[in-house]
Parts: C-alpha cells; sequence; structure tokens
C-alpha cells in the first residue's frame, strides 16, 4: 500500500504511480484522500491518495508445439529446402510446423503433411519417432515431436508450396545434405541412434544451420530402465 500526493513541486501524480505499477499487478486499488480533512487537520486543496497494488503472479513457461515428418522410403529421408520464408531460407529442414489451436499432434503432422507435400497420411500411416526440446538461438524454447512414415502411404509427395520451398528431394540417412538446419539435423541424429528423448538448446550465437565438423549440442534423455 501506498499513501501519497502531489502538492506544490514534490509528490507523485495519481495517474504517473498507476501507470507505473499497472503492468507489474494483477489488481490495482485508488482511494482519493484529499476530501477528508480529518487526515489532515484541515481542508487540502491539492493531490492526495492512496494506492493498494497486488503483485501479479509469476507468469508460467509456455513454449510453442511444433511437428516434424521423416518419410521413409528404404533407407532414405525426404527432406525440403526452406525458400522466401524469412527463415532458414537455402537449408534443408524435414517437412514441419506449428501446432495449431485445438490441434493434437497426430492432427498436426498429418496436415502439415498434406499443406506441404500433398501427401494424404491417415493416422494409422505415423507413429512417433522422438521428442525433443530445442531452444534457438535466440533463446526461444519449443517442443518437437517427430513423426515417421513409410513410402508410398498417402501417395507420391510433392512440392506443394512452391513459395516457402524449392526443393524436395531424397536423401540417404547415412548421405544427409550440408546446409541442414541444426534442429532437423539434431532430430535426424536422434533418430538414426534410435534415442527417443533428447534436449537441442543453442548458445546465443550458434548459427541456425548445422556446421559441419562442429560437435552437436543435443542431450539424451535415458528412458526407465537404461543405465
Amino acid at each position: 500500500m501506498l499513501v501519497e500526493g502531489r502538492w506544490k513541486d514534490a509528490g507523485l501524480p495519481l495517474a504517473e504511480v498507476t501507470a507505473l505499477l499497472a503492468p507489474l499487478t494483477e489488481r490495482l486499488h485508488t482511494e482519493p484522500l484529499s476530501g477528508d480533512a480529518d487526515l489532515w487537520g484541515g481542508p487540502v486543496g491539492d493531490e492526495r491518495y492512496a494506492v493498494v497494488a497486488s503483485p501479479a503472479p509469476p507468469r508460467r513457461h509456455s513454449e510453442i508445439v511444433d511437428v516434424h515428418l521423416f518419410l521413409r522410403r528404404g533407407d532414405e529421408v525426404l527432406l525440403a529446402r526452406r525458400a522466401n520464408t524469412g527463415y532458414a531460407d537455402g537449408l534443408w529442414h524435414a517437412p514441419s510446423g506449428h501446432v495449431e489451436e485445438g490441434e493434437d499432434v497426430r492432427t498436426a503432422v498429418l496436415r502439415e503433411a498434406y499443406e506441404e507435400t500433398g501427401l494424404r497420411l491417415t493416422p494409422e500411416d505415423v507413429r512417433v519417432a522422438l521428442v525433443m526440446q530445442h531452444a534457438a538461438p535466440s533463446g526461444g524454447s519449443r517442443i518437437g515431436w517427430f513423426f515417421e512414415a513409410v513410402h508410398p502411404a498417402g501417395g507420391e509427395p510433392r512440392n506443394a508450396e512452391p513459395h516457402k520451398c524449392d526443393a524436395l528431394e531424397w536423401f540417404p540417412l547415412d548421405a544427409l545434405p550440408d546446409g541442414l538446419v541444426a534442429y532437423c539435423a539434431a532430430g535426424l541424429d536422434a533418430y538414426r541412434a534410435g534415442d527417443r528423448f533428447v534436449l537441442h538448446r543453442h548458445a546465443p550465437d550458434d548459427p541456425v544451420a548445422r556446421v559441419a565438423g562442429v560437435p552437436g549440442r543435443a542431450v539424451v534423455l535415458r528412458e526407465s530402465g537404461e543405465r
């Protein structure tokens, strides 16, 4: 609680105090006091008031959720090269996207597969390959669900978003191309190793692309029963 006022050249105006407190509080109550002569020993003509503020609760941690599809054709995996998006353009990545409001992760990966590759996959066509918590170089955090499906489920893939992708190609899992998004590369590494739960947290100055010869930042979380 704060009792304050503004008289002559001293004190703080009520409007200034409430503007400063509003972003930091959950509830804010003000009470004018200038009109109560008993408080001041007589009438006053300046601004006097009380402010009662309740602190805002701590913000809960929240993260973006995205989905990725590893479409397999034998020992090959399908990758798309980003273009004209403003992020990671020119780099290879698996078909992917954000979970939208009201979607579950499986529904989201089926939608993204159709939007990006034209594939009409069914829930029975996909299974969870791994889950990864990822932090970008900017510090933003997200949870990635990586699914796998086997070609020719859903039909023949095509570049269904040429305004966002300038190439769609198959690559051997053991001979992936240079210029991979580091996040996707970490997911592919974990997938090939059979890891299911992974942390991948960039340092602030890390590039978005996987750099050849530079160790990755993925940390595998052990499953129950592993030693």
